[in-house]
């Protein structure tokens, strides 16, 4: 059974609330896994793998949202989503801790091990400076991909860790990586992409890359 918890968040004005569930269990398998979840908003849901930790994108009908974690990978629970209270009773710390609306819903579907196959693309893209904030730089690229799940790695050790945020449009997986003070200017980066899916296997070049 998997029972969804309610967790609040502690302030003094208009308070946080927290719907959170956790994962089952899932014998230990080499496949990828494959987590379908019920919500009434878009849960963030991140996958471990030996390399780091990766922000997925679901795929989405209505209010069912799919992640793929590649092989070797572990998706990082409890899974939660989050709003904030607009009015009304138990806003504040000494009201009592604040309770999603009642329309707010999340639970999981399934959690099991799926085959899945894997194609790589590796393009060198532009670094530049951001216009607004010169103490930070970035690289911004398309990943276009006919189905599945992205994983994207930057290589510039020089440059320290990026934070990537991911989003995808259809086929489209847009990621913007940024750097806090590189230590100095990189024409290029080497970006690489896995992209993992289910079914039948696209052709090897399904898969580009495009810097914006």
């Amino acid at each position: 059974m998997i029972v969804a918890a309610v967790m609040a968040s502690i302030g003094t004005s208009k308070a946080g609330w927290h719907l959170a569930v956790d994962l089952p269990i899932v014998p230990a398998d080499k496949r990828a896994l494959e987590l379908t979840l019920e919500a009434s908003t878009r849960p963030w849901v991140t996958c471990n793998l030996p390399d780091g930790d990766y922000q997925l994108q679901p795929r989405v009908s209505g209010t069912t949202y799919t992640y793929l974690c590649p092989p070797r990978g572990q998706f990082v629970g409890p899974i939660q989503i989050t709003g904030r209270s607009n009015g009304g009773g138990g806003l504040f710390c000494n009201d009592g801790p604040p309770k999603p609306p009642p329309d707010q819903f999340l639970h999981v579907t399934q959690l099991v091990p799926v085959d899945t196959w894997m194609i790589e693309a590796t393009r060198e893209v532009p670094f530049t400076r951001e216009p607004y904030d010169e103490n930070y730089g970035a690289t911004q690229i398309d990943v276009v991909a006919p189905s599945g799940q992205a994983i994207v790695t930057i290589e510039a050790p020089e440059l320290g860790v990026p934070s990537i945020s991911p989003s995808q449009d259809g086929g489209m997986f847009h990621i913007t990586a940024r750097y806090r003070d590189p230590a100095k200017p990189q024409p290029m980066v080497i970006v690489h992409a896995r992209v993992y899916g289910t079914g039948p296997k696209p052709d090897d070049g399904a898969v580009t890359i495009e810097g914006r």
